[in-house]
Formats: structure tokens, C-alpha cells, sequence
């Protein structure tokens, strides 16, 4: 038997990667995080991490987190349920703009299962994984070994070769 089938269902490990650099950043990310334990249940949670604006000229500081959830959901409705939470803290969303904005939350699933998703709406695994430091350390907090699996390669392992030189700190 499938050690994640439950009840007939797929139980899938999903791991998020949470950012905030407007308002009251560490309240915006537990509101998200209680918000997602509703239709997901929370199986753990990095430390805070506060980080420069990652590729994005801006004066505000993120605070960023990961989390691992399990869940029954397919992937296109679970995003469609992380949308709804931030847009629910006020995130606008601009299209047509240049560069990464600032925002009350950010919401960005890493990973899946080892489900690989390529559509116009999501992409799975989160396409930037090893190129962000503040995605790669909390996640290697939480998941260490868990396999990136596109890359092939751990958490650890890509935390390794990650060439992003932005500060990070742990609070």
C-alpha cells in the first residue's frame, strides 16, 4: 500500500516559501500561516529570516520563512487558496511591472511531492529554488535533504552552491 495514500486520497508534502516587507512582517506571516493550517495541516516551520530585496530596488527589508504542510489538495487548488490569503492582507499584483514589487505577503510553493507542474499559472518545483539564498537557508533548516526533483539534488546540496551573495540573517 502506498505509504501516503489516507482514506483513498493522495496526502501530498508541500513546502512554501513565505515573504513580507510591508506592514507588520512577522504578523503578516503568522495570519498566512495560521490562514493555510485551516486547509493544510503545518508540519513545520523554519526560524525567521530577514533579508535584503532579492533582484528589486526597494527600501524595505523582507522577513521570509518556510513551511512544510501535508495536504489532499491538487496543486491548482491550493494556489488558488494561498492567492486568496494574500489578497485577503492586501497583495496587489502588476502585471505589467518591471521588476519584483514590494508586498504585505508573498506566498510561492517550492515544492509538491516530487511533482513536477509546468503551466502558465504555477511551476513546480518554484523555478528559482537555488538561486535564492532567503528560499535555500530556511529551507534547509526544515528540509535538509529533501530532493529538488528536476536538479537532483538535497537542499543542502544546492544551500552549497547557491551563488546569491544577499544578506541574511537569522532572528
Amino acid at each position: 500500500m502506498d505509504k501516503n495514500a489516507h482514506e483513498g486520497k493522495k496526502n501530498w508534502e508541500v513546502y512554501l516559501s513565505l515573504g513580507s516587507n510591508l506592514g507588520d512582517r512577522i504578523k503578516n506571516l503568522g495570519y498566512a500561516i495560521g490562514k493555510i493550517n485551516g486547509f493544510a495541516e503545518v508540519i513545520s516551520t523554519s526560524h525567521l529570516y530577514e533579508s535584503e530585496p532579492w533582484k528589486m530596488n526597494s527600501a524595505h527589508a523582507f522577513i521570509n520563512q518556510c513551511i512544510g504542510v501535508m495536504t489532499h489538495m491538487n496543486p491548482e487548488s491550493f494556489l488558488t487558496q494561498i492567492k486568496a490569503i494574500e489578497k485577503e492582507l492586501g497583495r496587489k499584483r502588476n502585471p505589467n511591472a518591471d521588476e519584483y514589487q514590494d508586498r504585505v505577503l508573498d506566498i510561492d510553493i517550492l515544492y509538491f511531492g516530487a511533482m513536477i507542474v509546468d503551466t502558465d499559472q504555477l511551476q513546480i518545483p518554484h523555478p528559482q529554488i537555488q538561486n535564492r539564498l532567503f528560499v535555500l537557508q530556511p529551507m534547509n533548516e526544515i528540509a535538509s535533504e529533501y530532493l529538488h526533483p528536476i536538479l537532483n539534488k538535497t537542499q543542502s546540496e544546492l544551500l552549497s552552491n547557491c551563488n546569491d551573495q544577499s544578506r541574511i540573517n537569522r532572528m
